[in-house]
């Protein structure tokens, strides 16, 4: 059993060493309202204050124009599944064949505008990177 005696000189040295950290004290006592409280509303929630407005960049302007090419494109295809459901087979054909054209150049379209948007965002980054934003 000699293991007794090294494990509780073990213990000894870690209960000396750790004491001195919880002793350890700045003399300060905290001030009370340093904390920032956010402002909220009689139901809680939190009120937020709105920020100045900004001119959007040219970034901006190719991302809301694709959010709303993406919306356009989801009330399209809404109504083209709604005409899918009461045609007929040759209709069928016919629809499906459209809207693999259509989708065909859609991709197109967004490719070219995803294309845009990266190379607006490089401009921005070399421009950050250079001090300029």
């Amino acid at each position: 059993m000699n293991s007794l005696p090294k494990l509780l000189t073990l213990a000894a040295g870690l209960a000396a060493a750790t004491t001195g950290l919880f002793a350890q004290t700045t003399g300060t006592t905290p001030s009370t309202g340093t904390v920032p409280v956010r402002p909220t509303t009689p139901n809680g929630s939190v009120t937020l204050t709105p920020r100045p407005s900004v001119p959007p960049t040219e970034v901006q302007t190719l991302i809301r124009q694709f959010d709303a090419q993406r919306e356009a494109l989801l009330a399209q295809r809404r109504a083209e599944l709604a005409r899918l459901q009461n045609a007929t087979a040759e209709e069928r054909a016919r629809i499906l064949a459209e809207m693999q054209a259509a989708q065909a150049a859609r991709q197109d379209e967004q490719r070219e505008l995803a294309r845009k948007i990266r190379e607006e965002l490089k401009v921005l980054r070399e421009a950050r990177r250079n001090g300029g934003g």
